[in-house]
């Protein structure tokens, strides 16, 4: 495709003003407190049998036709993918040796919604194929006699069953906010319009389409000004010869550690890239999809950083809760949450109770500065728990779909696989070095190399319970 003059000007533009490694000449961002106007959600989806041309959430008319004496071709249905599901003995297995009564109809009916997935699933077959349906149904949904369902521990927060925990805020299973605005919710906000305009369409998305959609990303107090300064609190602060803490806003920092400053070394120059290569109309579905993967990965990791920073900024805890949620109520929920919710509502669930707990400390040890660290870490560890589980279903799920895709739709998955898988690995390591090994060398290859059934496994193995 030929870019047009206007998308011309808009790249030289683009190159000229846009903050990539080093940040010279951006502008200092204000603080995360500061107020943006919360943007209408998005609208998801096409319907049934048309391709959404992105891979971003559902359907295709997809499957592989099976033969039948040689000739006549049976197209699959909702109905004949998920029989094949119930009549794998893999899927009793996962169910605890329990037969899932009324697992094929429950099946079908996600399927009407969510083709691709399903129909993935069956495709890949096994415990791969099952968990994923397992997971989009929710376990105590899909296996209500298996016992074998994912309980939280002992020490985790909930709203049903919190003896572990003293009275505070979250018991009503709502989140009680410290500030009565936040900001945050703006940038979620505008990840909706951003999935509106490229990935949520039934066509691919035009070089007008991005300059808009960056527009919108570059707004002031934006997504943009936030993922030019983000920093992985997973990993410790960059610091000097002696000792001193650097910020990964300012110059050259962060090339001395792109792992902790993620966000200036990681997201921003893939962010930048795709919108350039989007509007001069090079694969604009899979620049789609490379976006889309990013903010979920700047979302994942800005959720656990508030919630960091909480314990020296009380008001961080409502930025944790938003970027997560998109301020919206647990049956609600936009950005991360929209995603999570509906590949894997027992994992959001997870989400939320965590987010609560992060809530119930900072209610229970309310100074200006936390100083119940025991309580922080327990509240962290949940949700940080949560949020890679969370992220693993996202993952998991585009693989599934991705098998009912081809040309640069497949590419697109892969992609979108490629880089939000690549956000597990440091805890994935941590969890079993040989499995995270294993995920790690399946990222690594070409689209057509790559086997689903062993990323699934793979995830599977590292994450079987939020």
């Amino acid at each position: 495709m030929r870019p047009t003059r206007l998308q011309n000007r808009f790249v030289i533009a683009l190159l000229a003003t846009m903050c990539i490694g080093p940040l010279t000449g951006c502008p200092e961002d204000d603080p995360e407190g500061n107020n943006t106007t919360n943007n209408t959600t998005g609208t998801n989806n096409s319907t049934g049998g048309t391709n959404n041309t992105t891979g971003g959430t559902n359907n295709t008319t997809g499957g592989t036709n099976n033969t039948t004496g040689g000739t006549n071709n049976t197209t699959p249905t909702c109905t004949s993918e998920c029989a094949a599901i119930v009549a794998d003995a893999a899927l009793t297995t996962a169910c605890g040796g329990a037969a899932p009564d009324g697992f094929a109809a429950a099946c079908e009916t996600e399927c009407g919604g969510a083709q691709d997935a399903v129909f993935g699933a069956a495709s890949i077959g096994g415990a791969a194929g099952a968990e994923v349906v397992i997971q989009r149904l929710g376990e105590t949904a899909a296996c209500p006699t298996s016992g074998t369902a994912c309980m939280p521990l002992t020490t985790d927060y909930t709203v049903e069953s919190n003896e572990a925990w003293d009275a505070c805020v979250s018991d009503g299973g709502t989140y009680v906010n410290i500030e009565p605005t936040i900001s945050s919710a703006g940038r979620v906000a505008g990840y909706e319009q951003i999935a509106d305009l490229l990935w949520r369409k039934a066509t691919p998305p035009s070089g007008d389409d991005f300059i808009s959609a960056r527009e919108i990303y570059a707004t002031d107090e934006g997504l943009d000004s936030r993922i030019q300064r983000r920093e992985d609190e997973h990993y410790p602060p960059v610091t000097d010869g002696d000792g001193n803490k650097l910020r990964c806003r300012d110059e050259g920092v962060p090339a001395m550690d792109p792992k902790r400053c993620v966000g200036p070394a990681q997201i921003l120059p893939l962010l930048n890239d795709a919108f350039t290569k989007g509007a001069m109309g090079e694969e604009p579905i899979v620049q789609a999809a490379r976006i889309d993967a990013a903010l979920l990965w700047f979302f994942h990791i800005s959720t656990h950083k508030e919630a960091t920073t909480c314990a020296v900024a009380k008001k961080d805890c409502d930025s944790s809760y938003a970027y997560y949620t998109g301020d919206k109520p647990r049956e609600g929920g936009i950005g991360m949450a929209g995603v999570v919710r509906d590949v894997a509502p027992d994992t959001h669930d997870s989400i939320w109770d965590g987010i609560l707990a992060v809530r119930c400390w900072r209610d229970l040890d309310g100074g200006d500065e936390a100083a119940d660290l025991v309580m922080r870490d327990t509240a962290l560890v949940q949700m940080d728990k949560a949020l890679h589980h969370g992220t693993a279903r996202i993952v998991a799920d585009r693989v599934a779909r991705m098998t009912q895709h081809t040309g640069e739709l497949k590419r697109a998955d892969w992609t979108f696989v490629q880089i939000l898988g690549a956000v597990l690995n440091r805890d994935a390591t941590t969890r079993d070095a040989t499995k995270a090994s294993t995920l790690a060398a399946e990222l690594a290859k070409d689209v057509d190399a790559a086997d689903p059934a062993a990323v699934l496994n793979a995830l599977n193995g590292l994450y079987p319970c939020p």
